[in-house]
């Protein structure tokens, strides 16, 4: 998630806040909206930590793809090599 993004979340919260207090409600009530504030914003939290871990597990599993094309393409270019170096020394590689 990005930082305008979090940002927004903990502005909307504020602004959850400020409107809550200005509401007339009684103590259990306004206990209750409370907790429910401060659940949504632990869940806001926990998503956003999950979406960080996330965006960093791609980023690695792209760098893992890049690297395995990478060792894919340098083993295809070996074994044509060999491949040419056999049936130029007169082998035609057969076993």
């Amino acid at each position: 998630m990005s930082v305008s993004t979090m940002q927004n979340a903990s502005a909307e919260l504020q602004e959850l806040r400020k409107f809550a207090e200005g509401l007339t409600l009684s103590s259990k009530e306004r206990a209750q909206l409370q907790q429910i504030v401060e659940r949504l914003e632990i869940r806001i939290r926990n998503r956003n930590l999950t979406l960080h871990v996330i965006k960093n597990a791609l980023s690695a599993l792209k760098f893992d793809c890049k690297h395995i094309l990478f060792d894919l393409y340098a083993t295809r270019r070996e074994r044509d090599n060999y491949k040419r170096k056999l049936q130029d020394s007169g082998n035609d590689g057969a076993i």
